[in-house]
């Protein structure tokens, strides 16, 4: 019952053993999944380098902020022109001015906030106190900005106040438009991208953008305000797309600039996703077989390789690898045959030796290249005249006497026949006697016998 169950157990581990091609495919698998990682690592680059999309939108955020920036420096060059006119008591706008380029009001407010001088055009509002409280400790030269007012959450009015010498102030209105037409905040086609223009709060430069603002997409950086340094470049996975935020301080205002290419965005993000997991995938399958041969593969070649020199130390055949149990299965037989032949050479060895002991044959066995006898019956010794003790320093040709060219031609085509030939032999004390003898020879190993 218990050997039944071994051969049952032996043969369901046969059963669950693979072949050695099919380990090496685990290979062809790591190097596939390795090769494909690189490929859609390789695609990812000249996708990004063709289509690239943190430029774009890094290059608009720029010109954005330079239009911005250039048309406030063009606005304050502006008033210190008039500031100047009006310190030497000229006009600062011909009388014939109904439409002004930078403003919708231009105002002078003397030291006691009363009002100096007025011009009004287009989206001209009307002047409150509160809108002059604000810079009443304004320095001269100094150019201080309103905050914005703001009407459904869009910029309505921006104030810019300037000091003069004498201590009075200047006080402009923006005009609406300013901003809209040096500013584009429209879909930008040479660089597939458009841009959001908001302060800290959300409010919008405009009614209407390329695409409508989602504020809290990006709260967590402009509620930051004037702690938002440095530039940012986030990614937002609902909308597949980059943004580009900067903060003009001055101004007070973040320039968001978005990409219009969601589709290049979506195949690289694809193509990166596809080469992380292919090469995730190439790492745990690398650990996995690395376990395995180190586990079933060497530690078996290892079991294998000691039973292969002693074959005190068997193995089990506890191994997945059929061509392992075949090596093994190999190495038992050769074991097997080895003693089987160690038998039958035991076997040998006692009926020759009691031949060579025991029986009346008069036999000996000589080296065929060198003469030296190796064993010599009991028999011919006691013929001969010697002892057990002389066969080490006996030569075959101490035995044999010198024949004629005739009895040797003879003796050669006896041995070629298998026939008796008649032969001389010399005893210890000299005495030579004729014999009927057989011989013949055989190989063992690099050296050949002689039995006669």
């Amino acid at each position: 019952m218990a050997s039944f169950k071994k051969r049952g157990l032996n043969l369901m581990q046969k059963n669950s053993a693979k072949p050695v091609l099919q380990i090496f495919k685990r290979f062809y698998v790591k190097i596939a999944l390795l090769l494909f990682a690189f490929i859609f690592l390789a695609l990812f680059v000249i996708f990004a380098g063709i289509n690239d999309i943190k430029y774009e939108i890094s290059t608009l955020n720029l010109i954005t902020r330079n239009n911005i920036v250039s048309t406030f420096v063009e606005v304050k060059d502006n008033i210190t022109t008039k500031a100047r006119l009006i310190a030497n008591g000229v006009e600062p706008f011909y009388e014939d001015t109904v439409v002004s380029k930078f403003y919708a009001a231009f105002y002078v407010i003397a030291k006691d906030n009363s009002l100096l001088y007025e011009r009004k055009f287009d989206g001209a509002l009307e002047l409150h106190d509160y809108d002059i409280a604000w810079f009443s400790d304004i320095k001269a030269g100094e150019f201080r900005l309103s905050d914005r007012f703001y009407k459904n959450r869009r910029f309505k009015d921006i104030y810019i106040a300037y000091g003069l010498k004498n201590g009075n102030k200047i006080l402009v209105q923006l005009n609406p438009n300013l901003l809209k037409n040096k500013v584009d905040t429209g879909y930008n086609k040479n660089l597939a991208a458009y841009v959001f223009l908001v302060d800290k709060d959300g409010n919008l430069s405009r009614d209407e953008f390329y695409r409508k603002f989602i504020k809290e997409d990006f709260n967590k950086y402009i509620s930051q305000g004037g702690e938002f340094k440095a530039d940012k470049i986030i990614f937002i996975l609902k909308d597949m797309n980059f943004y580009k935020i900067s903060y003009i301080e001055e101004q007070k205002l973040f320039v968001i600039t978005g990409s219009s290419r969601q589709a290049q965005i979506f195949i690289q993000l694809v193509l990166v996703v596809l080469s992380f997991f292919c090469f995730v995938a190439f790492s745990i399958l690398w650990l996995r077989d690395n376990s395995y041969i180190k586990n079933k593969i060497l530690s078996a070649f290892t079991r294998i390789a000691l039973f292969a020199t002693d074959k005190s130390k068997p193995t089990d055949e506890d191994f997945d690898v059929k061509e392992f149990i075949l090596l093994n299965n190999s190495i038992k037989k050769l074991y097997e045959d080895r003693d089987k032949a160690y038998e039958t050479a035991q076997s040998y060895e006692s009926r020759f030796g009691y031949v060579f002991e025991k029986s009346f044959l008069k036999i000996v066995v000589y080296d065929a290249y060198t003469g030296v006898i190796t064993d010599i019956s009991n028999a011919l010794l006691e013929n001969l005249g010697y002892k057990k003790d002389d066969v080490a320093d006996l030569n075959i040709k101490e035995l044999l006497e010198d024949e004629s060219k005739n009895l040797a031609e003879d003796r050669e085509n006896a041995i070629n026949n298998d026939l008796s030939y008649e032969a001389k032999l010399r005893r210890k004390n000299g005495e030579i006697i004729d014999v009927l003898a057989t011989q013949s020879s055989f190989e063992l190993e690099n050296t050949r016998l002689n039995f006669i």
